[in-house]
């Protein structure tokens, strides 16, 4: 059940980033955070297909799962909890060869909103470290696989300083 509720919101956080704002974001590694910030609006706003077109066709994670199981779990997610909010903390980006990107980031999803790092010590929110692999396709970021485990405050309030 864990895993299955931390697919999901892996997936609210990360597939929705195709509403980025304004014009395009000159360096890769400005258009994969351009993409995290979109992916995060989409998540807080419930917006299913935004993050459904993030997926990449060839998506395949460690537990098995393919796009549509992704986006299953995503669907569900949705239907559950009206309201997401989202703090997200990027690690680093790396960019292994060119056309894949490499991120790994830390998300807190909660019901309401999250002020800042230090404020989770007081809330509720399930708080995860997402490694995810990104290929360029047709210009756009897309996510081909990702792997998540439990983060704790302190992981957020330390990457808050760097």
């Amino acid at each position: 059940m864990i895993r299955a509720r931390s697919a999901v919101l892996f997936c609210v956080l990360l597939i929705s980033g195709l509403v980025a704002c304004g014009g395009e974001p000159a360096t890769p590694e400005e258009r994969v955070r351009a993409w995290l910030w979109a992916g995060e609006t989409a998540a807080e706003n419930g917006r299913l297909r935004v993050l459904m077109e993030m997926i990449s066709a060839r998506y395949k994670d460690g537990e098995g799962r393919n796009r549509r199981g992704v986006v299953q779990l995503l669907a569900g997610h949705f239907r559950r909890h009206r309201s997401i909010h989202v703090l997200t903390r990027i690690e680093r980006i790396a960019f292994p060869t060119q056309g894949q990107a490499q991120v790994v980031l830390y998300a807190a999803m909660a019901a309401s909103p999250i002020e800042g790092a230090q404020s989770l010590t007081n809330m509720r929110a399930d708080l995860h470290r997402f490694k995810l692999d990104l290929a360029d396709e047709d210009g756009e970021w897309k996510l081909l696989s990702a792997a998540w485990r439990p983060a704790s405050t302190k992981d957020f309030i330390l990457l808050g300083r760097a």
